[in-house]
């Protein structure tokens, strides 16, 4: 698998050290499906200090802190670097690399993660292998926001991911039908590893979406991110087709107009019970979500309620 990760992303050279099982074998280099020429040429070293003799720049890879000073290197400035020829060091699957075989890197770097735990080998070889190339300009586009509302507020269409079934009428949308829907800007909601979204968080959703699995199953959220992602590549290559001007109401028009509602429904004392406020605003925010309202509808209905107000 790894094999597959490295040929991917235009690396030609893999080195073992005192690997586990003999090499070559049979089903490593099957597993290697188109890079079978890249498996075909691993080489097999007894030593780290033997298989990188001939490197400038070697990196070590590693989640842990180590008690000796080798600087850190962030992912996105190894390109940055200049080099004749670049070593990644990675370690076996369940122990990573020792404090002795990271001496002989020049640099540590890491892949940041939630309570820096560690990734799967295959997982980190294929995120290392893309990102000198690719990964930083993305991950210096991420935005950090204190809500949902404020994250979505200028989307059109706001889709949930969710594998288990919801009390509340939220349409259920097909992955492979999100590219027939008109929007200006797509969100997709994911929630967290343990807990999925819960239902205030998908109840700022037009639609919900699910991954078909065994058993209603749910997957990694790594593997649901790549899934999704995949199946609106189709999406993102039409992206001119399918982003026309719409008047399709905006998250951030529906949570106004909520926002004016429950201020003045709180000046009337409407309920004082915390539940049954939640609830209420989850099913206005639910239906003003899904009725497919225009603009100028809620512009009605807000002239309508701004004078019953006074």
């Amino acid at each position: 698998m790894s094999v597959r990760s490295i040929g991917c992303f235009g690396f030609k050279n893999i080195s073992l050290i005192n690997p586990r099982h003999p090499w070559p074998n049979k089903e490593g280099i099957n597993a290697s499906k188109h890079f079978s020429s890249i498996a075909k040429k691993i080489k097999v070293f007894d030593s780290i200090e033997m298989s990188i003799k001939d490197s400038d720049l070697v990196i070590a890879t590693s989640v842990r802190k180590r008690d000796f000073h080798i600087p850190f290197i962030k992912l996105e400035d190894i390109k940055k670097k200049k080099f004749q020829k670049l070593s990644i060091l990675f370690g076996q699957e369940n122990n990573g690399l020792n404090n002795e075989e990271i001496s002989h890197a020049n640099f540590i770097t890491t892949i940041p993660t939630l309570g820096s735990k560690s990734l799967n080998l295959s997982h980190s070889v294929s995120i290392i292998a893309y990102a000198p190339k690719h990964f930083s300009s993305i991950a210096k586009k991420i935005k950090v926001f204190d809500s949902i509302e404020m994250s979505i507020k200028d989307s059109d269409l706001v889709i949930a991911t969710s594998v288990r079934k919801r009390d509340f009428h939220i349409p259920f949308i097909k992955l492979e039908d999100i590219k027939k829907k008109k929007f200006q800007k797509l969100s997709i909601l994911f929630g967290q590893e343990n807990n999925g979204l819960n239902n205030e968080e998908i109840s700022h959703a037009n639609f919900i979406t699910t991954i078909p699995t065994l058993g209603s199953k749910s997957l990694n959220l790594s593997h649901s991110v790549s899934i999704i992602a995949y199946a609106l590549t189709e999406l993102t290559l039409k992206k001119e087709k399918i982003l026309k001007q719409t008047q399709s109401l905006k998250s951030l028009e529906i949570e106004t107009f909520i926002g004016f509602l429950f201020n003045e429904l709180d000046k009337k004392n409407f309920t004082s019970v915390k539940s049954k406020r939640d609830k209420l605003q989850i099913s206005i925010r639910n239906y003003l979500k899904t009725s497919n309202l225009s603009q100028n509808d809620l512009k009605s209905v807000y002239g309508i309620t701004k004078f019953l107000a006074n």
